[in-house]
């Protein structure tokens, strides 16, 4: 753990440019745009498609991820999961914005959770562009100590709380494989249903995280009068493909809403909350 907290400080710079390609298989995967949306703005979440370092193959570990120790401390854990974080959108990005990204560890630390040890990484993520920084992020990443192979689900919500807005997704394992091709992941659990089942502990192949908040910001643009400027959220249980999920939102006032994913047997699976 000494080891680990030296990585503190540790960063690195990527570049990628918003082409008119990206965009449209974007919006092809996650959904069409408003009719009144500004086509030159960047759709909410094509951020995560940008500057993913281009790894060779024989740097990735067996999970499908970049072997530890090269972007992050080299922790010894059977599973890594995206546990949430938050957005400031200080300047929307544009078509044919020249985007660079750093990447700055801001912490590591070991915890305990529910089903064992976890250890998080805590990185930020600033992507700037001509006219500056247009988002600043924060990523906490947690990595699951081994266990007995099985992760559990999680509690139960209330399906049928009203929301102002709730739209169906069906979570289709071509979904799934073409937000993962957009978005350079090749983490396992997303394709492989006999990794993820067999060696991650999970029913099935997973929803990625960022997916569910894409689809949760675009739902929580339709309340606003204005572009969002902040988006926290919090990954609290795994979303198994192959069925149907709910998308919710609920105003809480003029400038924010709050959000959830459900997934099919009611488990709140991601929540949110938006302002603008």
């Amino acid at each position: 753990m000494n080891d680990w907290k030296s990585w503190i400080g540790s960063s690195d710079v990527h570049m990628d440019t918003i082409t008119e390609t990206l965009r449209d298989r974007f919006v092809a995967v996650v959904g069409r745009q408003e009719p009144n949306d500004d086509a030159d703005v960047a759709p909410l979440g094509l951020h995560w498609c940008l500057a993913v370092p281009a790894i060779d193959n024989d740097g990735l570990g067996p999970d499908g991820h970049p072997l530890r120790g090269v972007l992050v401390p080299p922790i010894s854990s059977a599973r890594r999961v995206w546990a949430g974080g938050e957005l400031a959108i200080h300047d929307p990005l544009r078509l044919h914005d020249r985007v660079s990204r750093r990447s700055t560890i801001q912490d590591v630390r070991v915890t305990e959770g529910r089903t064992g040890a976890l250890s998080f990484v805590v990185i930020r993520h600033d992507y700037e562009t001509s006219r500056g920084v247009s988002i600043s992020e924060r990523q906490d990443i947690a990595y699951r100590l081994p266990s007995d192979g099985t992760t559990p689900l999680g509690d139960q919500a209330d399906a049928d709380l009203p929301g102002d807005r709730i739209e169906v997704v069906a979570a289709t394992p071509t979904l799934l494989f073409r937000y993962s091709a957009i978005t350079f992941n090749s983490h396992r659990i997303h394709y492989d249903g006999d990794y993820a089942r067999n060696t991650e502990g999970y029913p099935g192949i997973v929803v990625q995280g960022p997916l569910q908040s894409t689809l949760l910001m675009r739902l929580a643009q339709a309340h606003a009068h204005a572009p969002l400027i902040h988006f926290a959220f919090r990954h609290v249980s795994p979303l198994i493909g192959g069925t149907s999920f709910k998308i919710r939102s609920r105003k809480i006032d003029t400038t924010s809403c709050d959000l959830t994913v459900i997934a099919a047997d009611g488990r709140a699976v991601t929540i949110a909350r938006a302002r603008w």
